[in-house]
């Protein structure tokens, strides 16, 4: 076969001749190519204090704002500036960048970091800077109070390093210039997750006569209080409970309380007496169903706590500290009046709008400074006492109090 080479070498030629047109017009195609050695960063992060988007009902946590964000990056080259850009949808250098919607980290501040400083600002670039070149390695930086986008879903922030403490040529986010080494990040804000648990509001109260509660209520038997028997105690000198007339030995008995509540701001104890329509004496024993109370209060007609009277009918109480059953939790505190320890009692009648005889009662335990707030299980002891006089009328004498726990929540 002969073939005629002349009319293959001018369309080699101009073959050539189109390769070089076309070589020679790559750099003006491709404005930003950075230096040989440019490599991407490693390592490279974005941790985020609350994912939340911005501009929601939401306070603190799950708001997004004031957002801390920890950047981390391993570079392979020496850098002495790097720029932040954050873009909506791509995390490829050059590429369009739009800022995210409701982003914005125009006031954030760098948590301290070596010599490292921020430059210029702006709500979607943020800038660093160092007094001096720093060797490749692993770098970490802080930045404060940013502001998440305002949508759920994905952005991207853009890393690019520079050799100078001027950032290059850097002229914006599609014009990076002569970067050092490059990356991208993703990250995305999420809805911000609730979680709600409801707990009602407790308290529970009991009385038991002769039988202390040692065992701890703990709110899940509410009002049973386990070992309590009836509150219904008799004073007087067994085996018949005759009152005596010594007030050395007045005759006394114990009703145990407890109670247990989640109230938050504590909790108080009142006593409210029912012989108040007497005669005379009101809130003292009475014989005849309240109509006479002839063994009455002692002190009679005042809030003072005082001892009892040789052959002068009388009748009192005092209050204990309360202290947390085995197993339960807190304490209370016995209002300073009521407090007799054994020595005095009390019956007050006179103290305003905070008397056995008033309509809420007298108040005798609460919580105070040092006591917890809550309540598991806590016991207080009521010491009733009496003594008669040589002319007390025979009968049998009685009253009736309603304990009446109240929990501030």
């Amino acid at each position: 076969m002969n073939i005629n080479y002349k009319y293959l070498r001018r369309p080699a030629a101009a073959l050539s001749a189109l390769a070089l047109v076309v070589g020679s017009m790559a750099p003006a195609l491709l404005p930003n190519i950075p230096t040989v050695s440019a490599a991407q960063v490693t390592l490279r992060s974005i941790r985020m204090s609350d994912s939340g988007p911005s501009g929601t009902a939401f306070t603190g946590v799950g708001s997004g704002d004031a957002v801390k964000y920890t950047v981390g990056f391993t570079t392979g080259s020496a850098m002495q500036s790097f720029v932040l850009d954050f873009c909506a949808a791509s995390p490829l250098i050059d590429d369009t960048c739009a800022a995210p919607t409701g982003f914005d980290a125009s006031s954030t501040t760098l948590t301290a970091t070596g010599s490292w400083s921020l430059g210029t600002n702006t709500a979607a670039h943020v800038e660093f800077t160092n007094t001096s070149s720093q060797s490749a390695g692993a770098f970490s930086f802080e930045l404060n109070a940013i502001q998440n986008p305002s949508t759920v879903g994905t952005f991207y922030a853009r890393i690019t390093t520079y050799s100078n403490a001027t950032y290059g040529t850097y002229a914006g986010p599609t014009s990076t210039g002569n970067y050092v080494d490059y990356g991208g990040v993703a990250l995305s804000t999420t809805e911000t997750i609730t979680v709600t648990a409801r707990v009602m509001e407790q308290l529970s109260l009991c009385a038991s006569g002769g039988v202390a509660v040692t065992n701890a209520n703990n709110l899940t038997a509410a009002g049973s209080c386990g070992s309590a028997t009836t509150p219904s105690i008799k004073l007087g000198t067994s085996p018949d409970y005759v009152l005596g007339y010594t007030a050395a030995t007045p005759s006394s008995a114990n009703i145990y309380t407890q109670l247990s509540t989640n109230a938050s701001q504590g909790y108080a104890l009142y006593l409210r007496a029912s012989n108040t329509g007497c005669s005379s004496d009101s809130g003292g024993l009475s014989r005849d169903g309240g109509a006479t109370c002839e063994i009455p209060p002692i002190n009679t007609g005042t809030a003072t706590a005082d001892t009892f009277t040789n052959n002068t009918a009388e009748f009192g109480a005092f209050v204990s500290d309360g202290t947390a059953a085995t197993g339960g939790t807190g304490s209370n505190t016995a209002v300073s009046r009521w407090d007799g320890t054994g020595s005095t009692y009390l019956m007050d009648t006179a103290t305003a709008n905070d008397n056995v005889l008033s309509t809420y009662g007298s108040k005798i335990a609460e919580t105070t400074g040092g006591d917890p707030k809550q309540a598991d299980s806590v016991n207080n002891t009521i010491t009733f006492a009496a003594v008669a006089s040589p002319v007390t009328p025979a009968g049998i004498y009685s009253e009736n109090f309603s304990l009446i726990g109240v929990g501030t929540f």
